[in-house]
């Protein structure tokens, strides 16, 4: 740290129930001045975890209770240089947040930073080891980060923070308005959390639709910028016009020799991923063949609560769209540029 001057730091908690106070242990822990540190708990069921540490401020969320209103709610409470926030169900990497710090002081065109995410258990738990591929991209310069992350105060400022109304996505769009005002992320090859609970097949579903959620309202609120939209076309495609061409191949009245053309046409987009994909997988994830069998299948179900993601984001972006139009979300959503 510069002279060993150690700024001001806001650590926002964010959701995680009962096990938020693991979390917080562990932000108590750090190799960071306690007397620099300002920690705040927002979410349902973090009250109770929050109240057991002198040292915290519980943040009662809004009705209705948005995870974008969450992350907006917790930064918008302090003041300091530098925020951090960290999911519930998480622990902070004791050496993590000088090592972030020390970066962001470094560059001042850096808007944030965020380190490699762990789970539980990778090499017994399929769910785990997937969640882990897909939060850790390659370390360096990247065009977004997730829930976990450390950012400057100031582009938080000029970004207009979090979108308060969105259920999910909401740091992917804040990512998309901070890069579009110049503003740089990184991913650093440092550890930086470590998940507290096991990511079994009801959080697996979650987050597959909060994938599709977020895809969908990226790409409606910002056009083609991010390339979100070839996704929407991916979930859409295999999501629900295979499904339905296997329908109507069975169903319709049709001959037969349609009917079939049909049904395996919707069958074989459908189980694209595995039928044709393990190789690629092999060659430039480097997976062995049963990781990329493996993941093959992931890619093959996940773009079922992917569909039922991407159909609720579209009543909650228009009536963001219509919110941006009639002026009373412009500090949240930026323009299409």
């Amino acid at each position: 740290m510069h002279g060993d001057c150690f700024p001001d730091l806001d650590v926002v908690v964010v959701g995680g129930g009962a096990a938020a106070a693991g979390s917080i242990e562990s932000v108590l822990a750090v190799a960071y001045p306690a007397e620099s540190l300002q920690i705040f708990a927002v979410g349902k069921g973090a009250g109770a975890a929050a109240h057991s540490f002198a040292q915290v401020r519980f943040l009662e969320t809004q009705r209705p209770a948005a995870r974008g209103g969450a992350y907006d709610q917790g930064w918008r409470a302090g003041s300091a240089a530098f925020v951090q926030f960290v999911d519930g169900v998480s622990v902070l990497d004791g050496r993590w947040l000088r090592t972030a710090v020390r970066t962001l002081q470094d560059d001042p065109d850096l808007a944030a930073v965020f380190g490699r995410r762990a789970q539980v258990s990778t090499q017994t738990r399929v769910f785990d080891w997937i969640a882990e591929l897909e939060q850790n991209p390659p370390a360096g310069e990247v065009c977004s980060f997730g829930p976990e992350v450390l950012i400057r105060r100031k582009a938080l400022e000029e970004a207009g923070g979090y979108a308060p109304w969105l259920r999910n996505g909401e740091a992917l769009d804040l990512s998309l308005r901070m890069v579009s005002r110049g503003w740089r992320i990184r991913c650093l090859d440092f550890p930086m959390t470590r998940s507290i609970a096991p990511c079994g097949l009801w959080r697996y579903i979650r987050s597959g639709y909060g994938r599709g959620y977020a895809f969908a309202a990226l790409t409606i609120l910002f056009g083609g910028r991010g390339g979100y939209w070839v996704e929407c076309v991916r979930i859409l495609v295999r999501g629900c016009i295979a499904p339905a061409c296997v329908l109507a191949g069975q169903l319709a009245p049709v001959s037969i020799f349609t009917g079939w053309v049909l049904s395996l046409a919707g069958l074989a987009a459908f189980f694209y991923p595995r039928l044709f994909l393990v190789e690629k997988f092999m060659q430039r994830i480097n997976f062995s063949e049963p990781q990329a069998r493996r993941f093959a299948w992931h890619s093959v179900l996940v773009v079922l609560p992917e569909f039922f993601g991407l159909l609720r984001a579209v009543p909650d972006c228009l009536g963001g769209l219509l919110r941006r139009k009639l002026g009373r979300g412009s500090k949240f959503i930026s323009s299409r540029g």
